[in-house]
């Protein structure tokens, strides 16, 4: 699937009376790997949920392709496709799993419904993206509430990959590996934009990670972005005290 492009256009969402992300503009283009970071309750996540279209914008536009998200939404096949566009991946990925279903099922069924790939491809889609996530095949016959937190988040990364979505947001995506995989899942991340063309919008609260993955940064604050730049200037020089606050609980 080519990389769509998404236009955001004052963009909010309210919660009753409280303001989750303020009137919000932006365009994520073909490649463009951006990062979201934040303290918890700045609007991050529900951004990212927009931008998926698994929460509706309270107003404003969001556009992909051309194509309002609304009216994408407004069919069955047009949500289908959506889906074959944009692929989310959650922090938690409990609920997100059926616990009737093996992996290999959780796994084959993207692949073939929305990658497009036959039944005997799509086995051997669900097994190389196992491979890929650095797991052993024996994974594949297991159930969900078999594996460990990080296993879990391991197979909903590779879930979405199975779709070859052109736009992957990843929410937290990493934050439940430990240490001595999240380089290797990061750079699994990485690779697969770099290979399919594909956007990534990286959601994190870890500075290091989105240092690692994106070439672009939204800084959020109560709703608000408060800096954007290219990630390692922002970084290197913060220019608003939040994101300086930020930058020096990491050092």
């Amino acid at each position: 699937m080519s990389a769509p492009q998404v236009v955001l256009e004052g963009v909010t969402r309210r919660f009753g009376d409280r303001t989750a992300v303020a009137p919000l503009s932006m365009t994520v283009d073909a490649g463009d790997r951006i990062g979201i970071v934040g303290e918890s309750g700045s609007g991050k996540s529900t951004l990212a949920r927009m931008i998926a279209g698994l929460d509706r914008p309270s107003g404003g536009t969001i556009t992909i392709d051309g194509r309002t998200q609304t009216a994408w939404m407004s069919t069955t096949a047009g949500r289908r496709d959506l889906r074959r566009r944009i692929q989310l991946v959650a922090q938690d990925t409990t609920s997100t799993f059926d616990p009737r279903r093996t992996v290999r099922d959780a796994l084959r069924t993207p692949a073939r419904l929305l990658g497009g790939h036959s039944g005997a491809r799509a086995d051997a889609v669900a097994e190389e993206a196992v491979a890929d996530m650095g797991l052993p095949p024996a994974m594949l016959d297991r159930h969900p509430h078999e594996l460990s937190g990080g296993q879990r988040q391991r197979m909903a990364i590779a879930r979405a990959m199975v779709v070859r979505p052109g736009l992957l947001v990843c929410d937290e995506a990493v934050s439940a590996l430990d240490v001595s995989v999240q380089g290797a899942v990061l750079n699994r991340i990485v690779r697969y934009c770099r290979e399919h063309g594909a956007g990534l919008l990286f959601v994190s609260h870890g500075l290091p990670a989105t240092a690692f993955a994106t070439d672009d940064l939204l800084v959020m604050l109560h709703g608000h972005v408060v800096e954007h730049g290219r990630t390692g200037a922002v970084l290197s020089s913060p220019v608003h005290d939040h994101t300086a606050a930020l930058v020096a609980a990491h050092a």
